[in-house]
């Protein structure tokens, strides 16, 4: 939803608490899991963001064109008037470059194949999901086994959760 035209986050607040008000409607208690990527722009995987556009049907002079993109970045850095050499980066996307959000947005569509009984929605680099039950045990034993899904999914996508930044809220 991220990005596209007609689509920001008035849409999306829009939509969230629609589903809340439903959920609430019916008896039932809605918890929203808001989610952090850590280190999100520095930490994707070449390989793995150009498997995935061959998933999604993105082959040929494209996905080359992606290839040198990702494969051929340098940089260095400087401190005052001392640089350091010039290295290959081996992973992370241009974190301010106009095609940096779409890359991590294809990155991590996936996550979607994770989260059984839910819908996640993506947004730049955080992502939310919403789970009901009818009572509390039954909403904690949901939650957390889309929780233990989404992390067997981080670690086959080599990212990780911001702790700090990761929250969740009872309706």
């Amino acid at each position: 939803m991220a990005f596209e035209k007609n689509h920001g986050t008035n849409l999306a607040l829009i939509d969230v608490i629609d589903s809340i008000y439903k959920s609430l409607h019916s008896g039932r208690i809605v918890c929203g899991v808001f989610l952090d990527f850590q280190k999100t722009f520095d930490t994707v995987q070449h390989d793995i963001l150009l498997n995935k556009w061959s998933n999604y049907g993105i082959r040929g002079v494209v996905q080359k064109w992606f290839h040198s993109y990702l494969y051929q970045r340098r940089q260095y850095t400087a401190i005052g008037k001392v640089n350091s050499s010039m290295a290959f980066v081996s992973r992370g996307i241009a974190q301010g470059s106009v095609l940096g959000p779409l890359l991590f947005l294809i990155y991590i569509n996936d996550i979607k194949n994770a989260c059984c009984d839910t819908s996640i929605k993506l947004f730049a680099e955080d992502a939310n999901f919403f789970a009901e039950g009818d009572n509390e045990s039954e909403l904690s034993i949901k939650v957390n086994r889309i929780l233990d899904n989404i992390s067997l999914w981080c670690a086959a996508n080599k990212l990780s959760l911001s702790p700090a930044k990761t929250c969740y809220s009872i309706f």
